[in-house]
This record gives C-alpha cells, sequence and structure tokens, in this order.
C-alpha cells in the first residue's frame, strides 16, 4: 500500500511539474501595444479597451506562468509589474 501511495505521489509530482514547466513565459510585448492603441494623451479609452481582445488574452498569458520559474529577478519583478497594471486595468473595465 506504501508503494502505491508513493508511486501515486511521484506520479502528482510528475505530472505538476510538467504543467509549470509546460507553460511560456507571457509575451510582454502584447500589454504595451494594447496601452499604444488605448491610451492617448495619459487617458485610457476605456471604451475601446473594454472590446480590445488582446487584454484578456494578456491576462491568461499572466494567468498560465508560474512566476517563480521565471529565469530572472528582473523577469519576475516584470510580470508582478505588468500582471498589477494589467489587472487593474481590467477591474476599472469590469466596473465602468
Amino acid at each position: 500500500m506504501n508503494l502505491l501511495r508513493s508511486l501515486a505521489r511521484l506520479a502528482l509530482a510528475v505530472s505538476f511539474a510538467s504543467v509549470a514547466s509546460a507553460a511560456p513565459a507571457p509575451d510582454h510585448t502584447l500589454f504595451p501595444q494594447v496601452l499604444a492603441t488605448r491610451v492617448r494623451d495619459g487617458r485610457v479609452d476605456y471604451v475601446a479597451l473594454k472590446s480590445d481582445a488582446r487584454l484578456p488574452h494578456y491576462l491568461a498569458q499572466l494567468g498560465a506562468t508560474d512566476p517563480a520559474t521565471l529565469a530572472t529577478e528582473a523577469d519576475r519583478l516584470a510580470f508582478w509589474l505588468n500582471a498589477y497594471n494589467a489587472y487593474t486595468l481590467q477591474l476599472i473595465i469590469e466596473k465602468h
């Protein structure tokens, strides 16, 4: 019975590790593209942003990324800063 439990735990660990390592890093070039087309003179066009499919796509990439697996501290910082800003915009357009 202990062998069976150990094998089950190993199988779970391998499957979780493969899922975490299989997720690609987010494409951080997408977020500045969204901002470049939806922000003018420091003002966000929230109506246009709400219908822009790129923001949910970017948020899905962020959600599929384990920041602990990113290569450098700079990569992790970029992840968290962009995540904060992108999710803040999403929250605003949901309430707008």
